[in-house]
């Protein structure tokens, strides 16, 4: 799940904002077709033949028993053929208090999407068994826009909302004494960050 969060520095508001479910790439057999026809019949997974003809090899010629399933890509990324599910119903205070404490205990960090694995539901609003994979900052994108159920215009809201946000949270830090970084400072580090990935 993606889960993208944000507190207020002076301490007046708290809330979750998206909650993403990742639906890694797989294939389910019908006992007839192998595990390439089953992904070249699939519109998202079809994209991903080539790279996964490198990996499996020869088992892209194995026919699948019918209702089993082939996890394909188990790292929840768009370019790996993951599919967003907008999850915001599971939204509730119980949710916010479990990443109200976790964010606590990480001073200075205001604003976020935690990238983590769950077992379950319950253990989710318990804060129990999560695993984080990854936090982003400010530079995380509500997941939840990806969407089937959202369209170009709630997408562009949401993305809206959330670069308020981080004003809101950027001039409010301003007022506690924290410059903000100097305009060549920034293209600096987004080169340096821009050559790391190349490397």
């Amino acid at each position: 799940m993606g889960i993208l969060y944000y507190r207020l520095p002076d301490g007046t508001k708290s809330e979750i904002t998206s909650v993403t479910k990742k639906e890694f790439m797989s294939v389910t057999g019908d006992g007839v077709s192998t595990v390439k026809e089953l992904m070249n019949a699939s519109l998202r997974s079809r994209f991903q033949l080539e790279n996964t003809a490198i990996k499996l090899g020869e088992q892209m010629k194995h026919v699948l028993k019918k209702g089993e399933t082939l996890l394909i890509e188990p790292i929840g990324n768009h370019c790996r053929g993951t599919e967003f599910i907008n999850a915001n119903d599971l939204i509730n205070e119980q949710l916010l208090t479990v990443f109200d404490k976790l964010a606590s205990e990480m001073p200075g960090f205001y604003y976020g999407r935690f990238d983590l694995k769950v077992k379950s539901l319950e253990d989710l609003y318990a804060g129990k068994n999560i695993k984080i994979m990854e936090l982003n900052g400010i530079a995380s994108e509500p997941a939840h826009i990806y969407g089937k159920d959202m369209n170009l215009l709630k997408a562009l809201q949401s993305v809206l909302f959330h670069s308020n946000i981080i004003f809101r949270i950027a001039m409010q830090n301003k007022k506690r004494g924290i410059q903000f970084t100097p305009l060549f400072t920034f293209i600096k580090y987004l080169r340096e960050h821009k050559q790391s990935l190349q490397a």
